[in-house]
């Protein structure tokens, strides 16, 4: 194991989870740089070591607590701060939870990171779970593929799907203005970047908790900008895919006829469960007119099954709608939520509030 050979202050950042966790990792390793902190590429050459977590689904907690473990086992002097969703999930539980961790911190105002970092340095073992913020600062290095970069349009989400933890976890919808996503799309394609991906948990949401519409908006001044790039769109609610998104894409060749629409299922019954408004008929209205408009279309999409109250019918939905749609996705099985001792989620199914069972010690 290689020692730290100078005085200046030097961390390495674990990043797990989806491409919305990589932008905040990318905006804390920002914020760590102006308060004199060197990013290293091995957690070898590090003082403090920050985990920025994924607590989305069980097998997710669970990486992040093996990361922990690893971590712990493999550099025992070191300090280990426990970021992202996972610790913003679970807040000061996990201090007691975890003892190999030193701090933890959420993921709401990530610019607060430099506060938790100096905590863990003087040996203050505590949890920061700061409120929403607003500002972003630059991002100068970017953890994805030399080329590209992910640009998040808004934080949280106002959609209330039965079976999700993002409102719970990231807050309700809160949507950048298109001047501010205009700007960085701009400053990133000075630097050389060809490839944005728009990221967000709905695209289709921009604005919307303000009573606004940005989404296409932003997407008609993102293709009067100049310059040799294209734009990527990443998960799209089927239930508001705005169909005048179409004539766009086949306006301006750089904005990518690729469109992630997670429909989860096809059963009423289980959509409604879900939380969502659509059937297999209207969903497949949709695929087409969006064939119809763009024939060469790229749609891909996600299924889960296994959710509470899915009988053979219900299935049997599903299967014709994959059938049908003749597509690429992703099936995922329905895990029960587990939690912490202590710490009951409460999720809306139609009219009943459901308690979620409890992480077993």
């Amino acid at each position: 194991m290689q020692k730290i050979k100078d005085n200046k202050k030097k961390f390495y950042l674990e990043n797990l989870g989806c491409s919305k966790n990589q932008v905040d990792a990318e905006v804390m390793i920002a914020s760590l740089g102006k308060e004199g902190w060197e990013y290293v590429s091995s957690s070898d050459d590090a003082e403090l070591i920050i985990v920025n977590t994924c607590g989305f689904i069980e097998a997710a907690k669970q990486e992040s607590i093996d990361t922990v473990m690893s971590l712990r086992e493999n550099y025992p002097e070191k300090k280990i701060l426990l970021a992202g969703c996972f610790a913003q999930r679970y807040g000061s539980k996990l201090l007691d939870k975890l003892p190999e961790i030193d701090g933890v911190f959420g993921n709401l105002n990530l610019e607060m990171v430099t506060s938790a970092v100096s905590s863990v340095v003087k040996g203050e073992r505590s949890a920061l779970l700061p409120l929403e913020g607003s500002s972003r600062p630059e991002r100068k290095r970017l953890l994805s593929f030399p080329g590209t970069a992910y640009v998040k349009i808004s934080e949280g989400c106002n959609h209330r799907c039965s079976y999700c933890a993002i409102p719970l976890i990231r807050g309700n919808l809160r949507s950048r203005s298109v001047e501010s996503i205009l700007a960085e799309i701009r400053g990133l394609l000075d630097k050389g970047v060809i490839e944005i991906n728009l990221i967000a948990q709905d695209l289709s949401a921009l604005g919307t908790e303000k009573k606004e519409k940005d989404f296409v908006r932003l997407l008609k001044e993102i293709s009067s900008l100049e310059g040799n790039f294209w734009i990527r769109l990443l998960y799209i609610h089927p239930d508001n895919f705005p169909l005048e998104l179409t004539d766009i894409v086949n306006s301006d060749k750089r904005i990518l006829p690729y469109f992630d629409i997670p429909f989860q299922h096809a059963s009423a019954k289980i959509l409604r469960k879900m939380g969502r408004k659509g059937n297999s008929s209207n969903y497949l209205e949709l695929i087409s007119a969006i064939r119809d408009r763009i024939p060469g279309a790229v749609i891909r999409s996600t299924f889960m099954v296994g959710f509470p109250g899915e009988d053979s019918s219900a299935r049997k939905d599903l299967l014709n709608f994959q059938e049908r749609l003749r597509l690429t996705g992703s099936v995922f099985l329905y895990i029960p939520e587990r939690m912490i001792p202590g710490h009951i989620l409460f999720v809306e199914i139609l009219d009943t509030v459901l308690p979620f069972r409890e992480l077993p010690d």
